[in-house]
C-alpha cells in the first residue's frame, strides 16, 4: 500500500500511521514529509504538484473521489517514484506485510 501524504491536519487522520507496517509514503513537499517524519517517524518520497489546484479544485462534501487529468510531467514523476518505492520494498523485506 502507498499512503499519500498532502497536508499537516493531523488532526483528521483516521488512526496512526505507525500501525500500517508495511506501508510506504509519498508526499507533496518536503514541508509535509519532514512534519510526517518528525511526528511518526515516517519516511516518505516527495512528489511535488505540477499542477495548480485553482485551475481544478471545486467545493467538496468529501463523499466522493473526483480524478483529474495529470501533467506529462507530474505522471512521469509518479513513475520514477514508483518505481524508486517498489525497489526499495525488494531490499526491504521486512516490510512486506
Amino acid at each position: 500500500m502507498v499512503v499519500h501524504l498532502r497536508n499537516v491536519e493531523f488532526r483528521e487522520l483516521a488512526g496512526d500511521l505507525r500501525e500500517l507496517r508495511s506501508a510506504l509514503y509519498i508526499a507533496n513537499s518536503n514541508f509535509t514529509a519532514r512534519a510526517y517524519r518528525t511526528k511518526f517517524g515516517i519516511e516518505s518520497t516527495v512528489i511535488p504538484p505540477m499542477t495548480t489546484p485553482a485551475f481544478y479544485s471545486t467545493p467538496t462534501t468529501g463523499k466522493f473521489v473526483r480524478r483529474a487529468r495529470t501533467a506529462a510531467k507530474w505522471l512521469r514523476s509518479f513513475i520514477d517514484a514508483a518505481q524508486e518505492i517498489g525497489r526499495a520494498s525488494i531490499r526491504t523485506p521486512d516490510r512486506a506485510a
